[in-house]
């Protein structure tokens, strides 16, 4: 367990470090946007679309792109990229159960299709830390140097220095730092804040909604503990330069979704609710060819998946 440094000469330098590190450029506050228009204060609820009706839609189809024109096969592509940050969202990496519902068939095609659905996977995830990191930094800039703050993680127990970084989360701050997970799951879902009339479905919404809550509040818990929270003693170590650092925050975020209490939360593909515009932007969808110019042509195995991430669609 790391050590826990709360002189109040420990938390001025995490304050200075931080304060020199935003000014030098070594992070940006992050470009939070606001959850408002999703109307999660209004009286209409969100309809509840469970992933199973996209998962029925994903057929056994190579992934390959053969040209930029969209059609059925590349609806597919996204429908693979979609249910799999699904499984990243619930499980923080993908088993062999959850690849083959995502990629399903046998095959040479399959077979690479799913190396390339891994390292989507890896690549949300590597997204999710990236954010939280700039978002725990961006919350311990802005309250390190507040009594509650200080108070907080002078308690004794790890739970209650995470109930506090969990008091200062927003839906603006948890719809930025899933917005990967977000595009095929439906925020609105579990934010709203109307109880739904189906038991069932207010209790998945319950369910999800202290997941969501909890793993973000644990990932910048860590990502302070770990990385960021300076030693006045040792000022020149600065942890968030650590690769073991880095790689300590990773593994916890793989682990913490097996144990108490989000080990007892089901965790089903199936019923996760999924976002309806989940592939509409697609559907019909056709570049626009530029005259004199040939539409570029790709090799049916080109990867894909740093450029699907890239793009917030």
């Amino acid at each position: 367990m790391a050590s826990f440094f709360t002189r109040d000469v420990d938390f001025e330098l995490t304050w200075e470090v931080l304060r020199s590190t935003l000014e030098a450029g070594g992070w940006k506050r992050p470009p939070i946007k606001s959850t408002v228009e999703m109307g999660l204060d209004t009286y209409q609820r969100p309809e509840y679309i469970p992933m199973e009706h996209f998962i029925a839609q994903n057929i056994a189809e190579p992934m390959g792109v053969k040209t930029c024109q969209w059609g059925a096969q590349d609806t597919q592509l996204i429908l693979k990229h979609r249910l799999a940050q699904g499984v990243e969202f619930l499980h923080h990496q993908i088993s062999e159960r959850n690849l083959e519902m995502c990629v399903p068939g046998e095959g040479i095609d399959v077979v690479m299709a799913k190396v390339k659905i891994e390292r989507h996977v890896l690549n949300v995830t590597k997204e999710t830390l990236e954010r939280g990191r700039d978002v725990t930094k961006m919350l311990v800039l802005d309250n390190v140097e507040t009594k509650r703050f200080r108070h907080a993680m002078r308690a004794a127990t790890d739970e209650s220095r995470q109930l506090y970084f969990r008091s200062l989360l927003t839906d603006d701050i948890l719809y930025y730092l899933f917005s990967a997970q977000f595009r095929s799951i439906s925020f609105p879902f579990i934010f709203h804040r109307g109880i739904r009339r189906i038991a069932a479905e207010e209790a998945l919404r319950r369910d999800l909604h202290i997941f969501t809550t909890f793993v973000a509040g644990t990932l910048i818990y860590d990502t302070y503990r770990l990385c960021l929270q300076m030693d006045a003693r040792e000022p020149t170590l600065v942890r968030d330069g650590s690769p073991i650092s880095h790689e300590a925050v990773l593994l916890n975020y793989k682990a913490m979704v097996l144990f108490s209490p989000l080990g007892h939360i089901s965790k089903t593909l199936e019923t996760l609710p999924a976002t309806p515009e989940l592939l509409l932007k697609y559907q019909g969808w056709k570049p626009k060819a530029h005259p004199g110019h040939t539409l570029p042509q790709y090799s049916p195995n080109t990867d894909f998946s740093d450029w699907l991430l890239s793009f917030n669609y």
